[in-house]
């Protein structure tokens, strides 16, 4: 929980001393200005969520579909957000056999379930392979068959394709996705955010009161130490 009534004067007046960056009542530790210009709350991203399925639902705009999956991805609420590869997953059926090295979205078409497996990165020499299962009953489970439906319907074997004017429908690539997420977040928060400050963003957030455990399996799930997160951006509610 935050800090109670008396502790809020003495934080601000720190932050104000150490002339601290924040943003909407958090204070961001390690960050500069620049970053924290960058800053969206999850209530921020939830909304951004909650216009973007409105939209899909309505006009059953397949861009629109892809738009929704990666905000969900990012906003990490079923798993924790990875860098760019998703760009580099491969819709493969469960009964079909896997090749090493590959990223890949699995299909399981009888039960409606899916999985994510990460066998290709810029860690994978260390961490080696990881596995995220999406659960059945989750709307990201429920829009991202849609999705997957779709892409079968179209003979397409990648999950995310270009949706700008130039090379519309092509697979998107890693670098493609940095400016995909880019012009996603410029329409919705109205500046431009890449995966690596949207990873920040999720840890920033994370509850105060996590076990360490808890804490360790997040570190695991976003494929970086726990180090790493412990010394990346934390928050203090002003």
């Amino acid at each position: 929980c935050g800090p109670c009534k008396h502790e809020a004067p003495f934080i601000t007046k720190v932050v104000n001393e150490l002339n601290l960056p924040f943003y909407n009542g958090y204070c961001v530790n390690g960050a500069d200005d620049r970053w924290v210009e960058k800053f969206i709350t999850n209530e921020e991203f939830d909304t951004a969520i909650k216009n973007c399925r409105k939209e899909f639902d309505k006009s059953q705009n397949m861009d629109l579909l892809q738009d929704f999956i990666v905000l969900m991805l990012y906003r990490g609420k079923y798993i924790p957000p990875i860098r760019n590869n998703y760009a580099t997953l491969k819709i493969i059926d469960n009964t079909e056999p896997l090749e090493d090295n590959v990223n890949y979205i699995i299909r399981n078409k009888e039960n409606g379930k899916n999985e994510i497996l990460i066998q290709d990165d810029k860690v994978a020499k260390s961490y080696g392979s990881q596995k995220y299962k999406i659960v059945k009953t989750s709307i990201l489970n429920k829009y991202l068959n849609q999705l997957l439906d779709n892409r079968e319907e179209n003979e397409k074997k990648y999950l995310l394709e270009i949706t700008g004017r130039n090379k519309k429908g092509q697979e998107l690539s890693s670098n493609g996705l940095t400016y995909y997420l880019q012009n996603l977040c410029l329409k919705h928060f109205d500046k431009k955010i890449s995966s690596s400050e949207l990873r920040k963003i999720f840890i920033s957030q994370l509850p105060t009161n996590l076990t360490n455990n808890k804490l360790g399996k997040i570190a695991k799930d976003m494929r970086h130490s726990i180090q790493t997160q412990q010394s990346t951006y934390k928050k203090v509610k002003i």
